[in-house]
């Protein structure tokens, strides 16, 4: 098992296209994997998904074929940022939450 690929979906209504949300969440995700000790996110959308993949491609995501759908685009981006030099508050969190144990994460 590949524990150092952290694959994510992020889904913004159509209403709120455009204000940056999707930019604030996919920057929020990118420290919040770091933290976890993420060395690569990935996520796949649809070849007609024009506005995640001008959100992706302006976030600095590699392109390549999605493995196993032809209708899909999989964007990948390397991760080699230590959380702390992500400009992002919720790296503490996330590596404080590393050392919480499964059971009290799980409810």
């Amino acid at each position: 098992m590949d524990t150092q690929s952290f694959e994510f979906g992020l889904s913004i209504d159509d209403r709120w296209q455009g204000h940056g949300i999707g930019k604030a969440l996919l920057k929020n995700l990118e420290c919040r994997a770091a933290a976890f000790g993420a060395e690569r996110l990935f996520g796949d959308t649809l070849r007609s998904n024009d506005a995640m993949i001008a959100l992706a491609r302006k976030s600095g995501y590699a392109f390549k074929l999605s493995p196993g759908d032809w209708k899909l685009v999989r964007f990948e981006k390397l991760i080699d940022l230590a959380p702390q030099d992500i400009s992002c508050a919720s790296w503490r969190l996330a590596r404080a939450s590393r050392h919480v144990s499964p059971a009290a994460v799980a409810g």
